[in-house]
């Protein structure tokens, strides 16, 4: 990486008020303790913050010593630190810091600063420490102060935004990293690793995605990692547990408020060791999903909620045909704390697919929505269409025979009429002996017979075997199974006990 450094020479005649009088009379020309310019920059600090109402601005701008103004000390005829901090500056400070050959130190945090944290301040060579925090700087952190060899920066409770400043990776005399409760977005890179001395790590309260990367079990002197907060999802790698050094203070190692889970064993108990209820916020899938078919268009879904119920959220349902298809959302719940879920309007004798997700909404120390990942899929199948026995068998008898009579003519004897006996009518066709052999339900059955196990009716002539559906009550409903290709139409149920069986 390189950059090219502007000197104060070339900035010098770039500084506002050069050579000029401002206002009270003062002017630059005469002072000797420190330069020209550094002096104008001194100037142009506290006419752009408001100095006249700084809460402390003793000196400023009444005698031509800046080295005896409020919050400013000096070493060899230099500016050496601005120490500002809390004292009501308002406004955007100027890009003049380039001229600071000596500067180590720039503290301004609480106070009311807005604007672009200015970019010269990578061009004073000899800042170490930089504090910017709790003000309403916007935009970016500036690239050019990677140019520094930093040891603390702190820009919290501000709004910046973009992504992790990698280009501060290259800043190995780097112990402090605090940019928490901003806007800051994307993952934290690998290469994190790199700056092996740092000991206090916060980003919480920021929009980091993502999983934590396993390097991060390499930075062994941390003592302060602060991530909760954030939209960070996936399993927290083994290798955190290689951090010893991490303090147990919910203020100074936090990893609540995102969607972290830890399966494995050493992990979850070295976390709840460092921070004692980091899993009770997480927003994470509920647990433990079952499927209960309630009826030819209703299934039941049942689970065990989360941990994470203190702050409003619910859960969303989604369902679909195919395990690997679309699945759309079927509903939502009231809140975290709903286990159970009616899903309607299914269609009959169909088999569903059906996931669950977390959502939880921002509050008062979290700023993100944050939705969890999948749950497991499970399945469900709607009941059977019950197909209603419409057939009567009609039986049409043999018509009897009618008798006759043939008179024999005899010429002595009178003719004598002899009956004949008249056919006996065929019985009607009978119906089918076919029956039902029931695995566990006792001996053969007709039709339309019932025993413990299982009752049968004719359908078609056919007999088809009827299932019990258990209740909480000694009353047993009857269900018929169908002679739909697929389903078996030989099953029964009583008490929870299958009895099997086959067409006989």
């Amino acid at each position: 990486m390189s950059f090219t450094t502007a000197t104060a020479a070339t900035l010098q005649t770039n500084l506002p008020f050069q050579h000029q009088d401002v206002a009270g009379g003062f002017s630059c020309s005469s002072v000797t303790a420190i330069s020209q310019a550094e002096c104008n920059a001194l100037v142009a600090i506290y006419q752009n913050t408001n100095g006249a109402g700084w809460l402390k601005n003793d000196n400023w701008l009444l005698n031509n010593n800046p080295c005896t103004w409020h919050g400013i000390a000096c070493t060899g005829g230099h500016v050496q630190t601005i120490g500002l901090f809390n004292n009501t500056l308002v406004g955007q400070l100027p890009d003049v810091f380039a001229v600071f050959p000596e500067l180590i130190l720039v503290s301004v945090h609480f106070n009311q600063l807005t604007g672009p944290i200015p970019a010269s301040l990578g061009d004073a060579p000899k800042i170490t420490i930089l504090r910017l925090d709790n003000n309403q700087f916007s935009g970016t952190l500036p690239r050019e102060l990677a140019r520094l060899s930093l040891t603390r920066i702190n820009v919290n409770n501000n709004q910046l935004e973009g992504g992790f400043p990698i280009e501060f990776l290259t800043v190995r005399t780097l112990e402090h990293l605090v940019m928490a409760n901003n806007h800051f977005t994307g993952e934290i890179p690998a290469t994190i690793s790199r700056l092996n001395l740092l000991s206090k790590l916060w980003i919480t309260g920021n929009q980091f995605t993502g999983t934590l990367p396993s390097s991060i079990g390499d930075m062994i002197n941390l003592e302060e990692l602060m991530v909760s907060h954030n939209q960070f999802s996936g399993e927290i790698p083994q290798s955190v547990t290689k951090l010893t050094n991490l303090v147990v203070d919910p203020e100074r190692t936090n990893f609540g408020y995102n969607r972290f889970v830890a399966s494995n064993g050493a992990v979850r108990s070295f976390l709840s060791a460092k921070d004692e209820d980091w899993e009770t916020t997480q927003t994470v899938p509920p647990t433990n999903l079952v499927t209960n078919p309630l009826s030819q268009t209703e299934i039941e879904l049942t689970w065990t909620p989360i941990l994470y119920t203190a702050d409003a959220g619910y859960y969303e349902i989604y369902y679909s045909t195919s395990p690997n298809g679309e699945y759309l959302l079927h509903g939502t719940t009231a809140n975290k704390l709903e286990k159970r879920y009616v899903l309607d309007k299914l269609t009959p004798g169909t088999t569903y697919y059906i996931k669950i997700r977390t959502y939880s909404f921002p509050h008062t120390i979290q700023q993100n929505y944050l939705r969890s990942e999948d749950s497991i899929v499970v399945s469900g199948t709607t009941l059977n269409p019950i197909v209603t026995d419409t057939h009567t068998p009609t039986y049409t008898p043999t018509p009897s025979h009618t008798p006759t009579h043939t008179p024999t003519a005899t010429p002595t004897a009178t003719a004598t009429e002899t009956p004949s006996t008249p056919s006996t009518p065929p019985s009607p066709t009978p119906t089918p002996t076919n029956t039902v052999t029931v695995t566990g339900g006792g001996t053969p059955m007709p039709c339309g017979q019932t025993n413990s196990a299982i009752r049968t009716e004719c359908i078609n002539y056919l007999p088809v075997v009827l299932r019990i559906e258990p209740t909480a009550t000694p009353t047993r409903s009857w269900q018929r199974f169908t002679n739909v290709p697929g389903y078996l139409d030989t099953v029964a149920i009583l008490n929870g006990q299958i009895h099997a069986g086959s067409r006989g």
